[in-house]
């Protein structure tokens, strides 16, 4: 008859010894068993390592939900070895700091783990590597749902933009068609790696409130499953569409002549506009103001254009402060703060992008024709007094011929 002792400690060096995260002890008796067959993530570490215990609680929820994932623990498992009552074994595996992790594959070291240490890097690197890939439709759109939500997003380190749906909804069946075009577009034209998926809230629905989507079609950008940006333009335009990607993904790509951004150009186009013309000056001020015109150089077009971007900066910060007093969704207020704090921390040239040199150079072409108009005007106002002063000297010259006349 086995003992208890025995018993004991044989379950206690068992490749099953797991904590209740589902955290593998492996010590010197069960590590080669354990990682022999399939894969297994292992983190090395030592008790009194304060990056080893920053991590303790982010890897304890990582075994965890790989324990309960039902595709991935059949795949993978997770485990730890405490150096410091393993120090051989440490030192057979050639570990050299703390803490220190790799991931084996039917026996043998198949990587060194070289990412961060939080919770959703080590999931998107096991998803990346375990999870199985969904397929995408013919036009390369991704249909996701609270299943495959999570796993899709930790497994990919490119931008995700998200069409939430819904069936029956005459809007999204507007809309379907623009954003597949959307999608094609950046399938067939562009480099960069952006995914495009759709949700159907229909069939999600606590998806959909997770995400705070409360009305439909909504369009989202993500990065690892957090999001970055939320679209509120116009539905019906691609271009406009296209320049939201672009405004987190490469700003320098934002079309200025279609940009529907949060900093709406048409706000600062008429900013320059009121900046630019007064309704209220007499004749002879605008006389003296195109006398002026006539005598700026390009050092004092600049000096103006850096007031009226001042002015930019103000309108768009007092807009922003608006929209997120009114605003009640919360993850969209998130949002929002990020975008002041970006208006606040950033210059207009920095904000605008190429459209800073774009509507710079168009400022200084409309104060030319400005002035050229007001020259014009100058010259013709001068060419007709010319003219009646002529006119009139010949009129008197013709009353002195008839007075003489009859003098005679």
């Amino acid at each position: 008859m086995i003992s208890l002792g025995v018993l004991i400690s044989v379950l206690s060096t068992s490749s099953f010894a797991e904590s209740k995260s589902g955290n593998v002890e492996l010590t010197s008796t069960n590590f080669k068993q354990t990682i022999g067959s399939g894969a297994t993530f292992v983190k090395f570490f030592a008790p009194w390592c304060p990056h080893c215990v920053s991590m303790g609680p982010d890897w304890d929820q990582l075994a965890g939900q790989v324990a309960e994932d039902g595709e991935l623990k059949s795949k993978v498992k997770v485990g730890q070895v405490d150096c410091t009552e393993q120090p051989r074994l440490c030192g057979e595996q050639n570990v050299q700091g703390y803490p220190t992790i790799h991931l084996y594959e039917n026996g043998k070291l198949h990587e060194k783990y070289m990412f961060n240490r939080d919770l959703d890097s080590m999931k998107s690197f096991l998803y990346g590597k375990f999870g199985s890939e969904l397929s995408p439709n013919p036009l390369g759109i991704y249909e996701l749902d609270s299943k495959t939500w999570d796993r899709f997003h930790m497994g990919r380190s490119s931008y995700v933009i998200v069409y939430f749906k819904t069936a029956g909804n005459q809007a999204c069946s507007d809309f379907e068609p623009v954003y597949h075009e959307l999608a094609v577009t950046f399938e067939m034209e562009e480099s960069e790696d952006i995914v495009f998926t759709e949700v159907d809230c229909k069939v999600n629905e606590d998806l959909c409130k997770l995400e705070s989507v409360d009305s439909m079609p909504a369009v989202s950008l993500y990065k690892r499953g957090d999001i970055e940006d939320l679209y509120v333009g116009d539905f019906s335009q691609v271009e406009s569409l296209m320049n939201f990607v672009w405004e987190t993904v490469d700003p320098s790509r934002v079309d200025a002549d279609e940009s529907n951004s949060d900093f709406d150009m048409l706000q600062l186009l008429n900013n320059l506009k009121q900046s630019t013309t007064d309704d209220d000056l007499d004749e002879d001020e605008e006389e003296d103001y195109a006398d002026e015109a006539d005598e700026n150089n390009d050092e004092d077009d600049d000096d103006d254009y850096i007031d009226i971007m001042e002015d930019f900066e103000s309108d768009t910060v007092r807009v922003l402060k608006e929209l997120i007093e009114e605003e009640t969704k919360e993850e969209v207020k998130a949002v929002l703060n990020a975008k002041l704090k970006e208006v606040e921390s950033k210059s207009s040239e920095e904000i605008l992008g190429p459209a800073y040199d774009i509507l710079k150079e168009q400022l200084k072409n409309d104060d030319q024709n400005s002035n050229s108009d007001e020259k014009s005007k100058d010259n013709d106002h001068k060419s007709d007094t010319e003219k009646l002063s002529t006119s009139s000297e010949q009129d008197s010259d013709k009353e002195e011929s008839i007075s003489e006349k009859d003098e005679l």
